[in-house]
């Protein structure tokens, strides 16, 4: 009975073993901690590239036109205003005329009207990158206008200046300035002293906008003129006197020599018009008078590049020589013409003259560029 009741017992234990095995009674496994996203590291921005800065070019200043002769003029030796200016502002130059056929009993030489004058330029204001301008102030001359004097057989008429004036506002244009934004009455006195072929200026010029005068320049070949100035004016510097090597003497002629032959074939062409067209004599007048042009402007930009290449005295001796041409030119145009005062065909025979002189004459002075 006892082991019935034990074996029972063990049964009952063993049972009851395997219900909690079979429950699923066992340890909770820890839950996963909840995954937080982390925000993305920031990214490093590049640092700015620092701009290069490119350098202004400095404006023009009255030191970069120093050294350099301004001239405006027309008719080769006949009439011309020339300037040089200092660094400080300063300037002195000459304006002459010549009437070689006013003659009188004590100057058969002829006349000549001269002002040697002065000044400062001030009040220099920036207009763009090209220009700026300057006042006139303290314009003096060096003989009172209207005195004359005789030396030399030729009577001098102390006159006053022509292009410039006491109270001118001038402009400086830069050597790059665009033609196309220039002046057009600047253009009208310095077109023939343009010979860049981009489209700019090619040389520093001056304009006188109240006057309407344009100046060209180029590298100034003697000092500036001497005046018996006021102290103040004497104390300026003076201008470098020292001349540029000469070119070699076979490539200017030779460049020379194709040049006149460029402006006789369009004088010959001229010529062809007048013997072959069947033209009215007005039309021949102005034929004969653009054949005179043609030779009085390259007698103009041939007597230019004599100023930058003779030294003083030459250049003193071929005005002197140019001067009396001028009067004997003027003089054999209008004999020729005489008979044909108040006639139509006063003009061709005038002009067809000064075109056969300016033509010879054009020759002789090429001969000293040699």
């Amino acid at each position: 009975m006892k082991a019935k009741k034990l074996i029972s017992l063990l049964l009952v234990i063993a049972f009851g073993a395997a219900l909690l095995t079979g429950c699923g009674l066992k340890k909770a496994e820890p839950e996963a901690p909840p995954v937080v996203e982390q925000p993305p590291e920031p990214t490093a921005e590049p640092e700015p590239t620092p701009a290069v800065e490119v350098p202004e070019e400095p404006p023009m200043e009255f030191a970069d036109v120093a050294g350099l002769e301004f001239w405006f003029g027309s008719g080769v030796g006949a009439w011309s205003t020339t300037l040089q200016i200092q660094p400080d502002g300063s300037f002195t130059g000459c304006y002459h005329d010549s009437e070689m056929g006013i003659t009188g009993e004590n100057y058969p030489n002829g006349t000549m009207y001269l002002c040697n004058f002065y000044g400062t330029l001030t009040e220099r204001t920036q207009v763009d990158d090209h220009s700026f301008t300057a006042q006139v102030s303290g314009l003096g001359y060096e003989k009172s206008v209207g005195t004359e004097e005789i030396i030399d057989d030729v009577r001098y008429v102390y006159s006053d200046i022509y292009g410039f004036g006491s109270n001118a506002l001038l402009t400086f244009y830069s050597a790059d300035t665009p033609i196309e934004d220039l002046p057009e009455a600047f253009l009208d006195w310095v077109r023939m002293d343009i010979t860049d072929t981009t489209g700019k200026l090619g040389f520093i010029g001056l304009y006188n906008s109240e006057a309407e005068t344009g100046f060209s320049s180029y590298e100034a070949m003697k000092p500036a003129v001497e005046i018996a100035l006021p102290e103040a004016v004497e104390d300026a510097p003076a201008s470098s006197s020292a001349a540029p090597e000469a070119e070699p003497a076979a490539p200017v002629l030779s460049a020379m020599e194709a040049e006149l032959a460029e402006i006789a074939k369009k004088a010959d062409a001229i010529d062809q018009r007048l013997k072959t067209e069947s033209l009215s004599q007005a039309q021949m007048n102005e034929l004969a008078e653009e054949q005179y042009k043609l030779w009085d402007t390259e007698l103009n930009s041939i007597w230019r590049r004599l100023k930058s290449k003779l030294s003083e005295a030459e250049m003193a001796k071929v005005t002197q020589e140019e001067i009396r041409w001028i009067g004997e030119k003027e003089a054999a145009m209008q004999s020729a013409s005489a008979d044909y005062q108040g006639g139509s065909m006063y003009s061709m025979i005038y002009y067809s003259k000064g075109a056969e002189l300016t033509q010879a004459r054009v020759y002789v002075l090429a001969e000293y560029l040699k």
